[in-house]
């Protein structure tokens, strides 16, 4: 058993699977980890599944689950629910925004935490960006009374046997299952740390107000206020 599993859910980064991998599993060995990367390809277009395949055929640390795409929420649990069996888990997205270099921090400091969370640098998000994790923040203030400044942040070190009582209380098709999460850890007074996490120099993909977020938004306001009265 390993002492952390990763989760990264993954659609169509083929530019970025590389450097990722690298990265992280350079970042891992440095602090002795013993550790399963179980990258989550959801339904990738391009050649995302080849690259992730030729890794995991040179690296026997390295799980990939193939699945038709069902979207990023439900992928990151069904990464979750695969890495239970690690004391640790750790997500971060496939995109690669994140450096890994922040990781030792997280790791160092995991004793006393259940739920240890990067928190974002916006200066030069886009106004967008800087919209959605204001409204997520503000939403789970509502529901909570509380709220962390980076609530949907996918770059979180989780204790697993706190993760799995998570995990059973959010519904698998969440549009937004981190952000549950962070409502969970608010709500039953887990213990959080929080730090900042460096941008790792890859240009993040335009995006900007459309009918899936909208739809998404609106979506996830619904299930987070249903888990919040079910908690």
């Amino acid at each position: 058993m390993s002492e952390l599993s990763v989760v990264i859910p993954v659609y169509n980064e083929e530019a970025f699977i590389p450097m990722l991998i690298h990265d992280w599993v350079d970042a891992f060995n440095a602090l002795h980890i013993t550790y399963t990367l179980i990258c989550i390809n959801d339904g990738s277009k391009d050649n995302t599944a080849v690259i992730l395949n030729e890794f995991a055929s040179s690296n026997k640390n390295i799980l990939v689950i193939e699945q038709n795409n069902t979207g990023h929420g439900p992928a990151i649990m069904r990464g979750y629910k695969t890495a239970l069996q690690s004391e640790w888990v750790f997500q971060v997205d496939g995109d690669h925004q994140y450096s890994a270099k922040t990781f030792a921090k997280f790791w160092n400091n995991r004793k006393d935490y259940d739920l240890l969370i990067g928190e974002r640098m916006y200066k030069n998000e886009s106004i967008f960006r800087k919209i959605v994790s204001a409204v997520a923040r503000f939403s789970v203030l509502i529901v909570c009374g509380t709220s962390l400044k980076d609530v949907n942040c996918p770059y979180r070190l989780i204790r697993a046997s706190v993760l799995e009582k998570a995990i059973a209380a959010i519904p698998s098709k969440s549009f937004a299952p981190n952000l549950m999460m962070s409502i969970f850890f608010l709500v039953k007074k887990g213990k959080i740390y929080v730090a900042p996490i460096p941008r790792s120099g890859i240009p993040s993909k335009r995006s900007g107000l459309n009918k899936y977020m909208l739809k998404g938004a609106v979506k996830s306001f619904y299930q987070i206020v249903n888990f919040r009265l079910k908690l």
